[in-house]
């Protein structure tokens, strides 16, 4: 994995622990109050309020979750792209593991702008 400078980076690896860990608390804490969010071709987000009902949404539809980090890269000031393997545990015990691309933008330490690019339809359909 290339590693990016920390200072951007460390709050994206948080950020991602927390989701793994359905932690709304440090997710709060490491997102900016405007914070534009969009997974896939879903609705976007802009307020923190909205990032986290959506977080929780998506929770309530699977069992688990676990993101590994394959490569990051900060390209610009603030941008980091982080290739990742998600691994899905599905509400009927299912699992499964999908590839993605998220860009995160990094403000003053917190995420300002989260920007997930897979195909999450296999862990939705029956």
């Amino acid at each position: 994995m290339t590693d990016a400078s920390t200072a951007n980076t460390d709050p994206v690896r948080t950020l991602i622990r927390a989701v793994d860990n359905a932690d709304l608390a440090t997710i709060a804490a490491h997102s900016a109050k405007v914070v534009h969010f969009r997974f896939g071709n879903s609705k976007p987000t802009n307020t923190q309020t909205e990032f986290l009902a959506a977080a929780q949404s998506f929770r309530d539809a699977i069992k688990d979750l676990h993101h590994t980090f394959v490569d990051m890269w900060e390209v610009g000031e603030g941008t980091v792209v982080a290739t990742m393997d998600v691994t899905y545990r599905r509400i009927d015990g299912r699992e499964l593991t999908l590839p993605c691309c998220n860009v995160f933008r990094v403000r003053d330490g917190l995420v300002d702008s989260y920007l997930i690019y897979m195909d999450v339809n296999p862990v939705l359909v029956p």
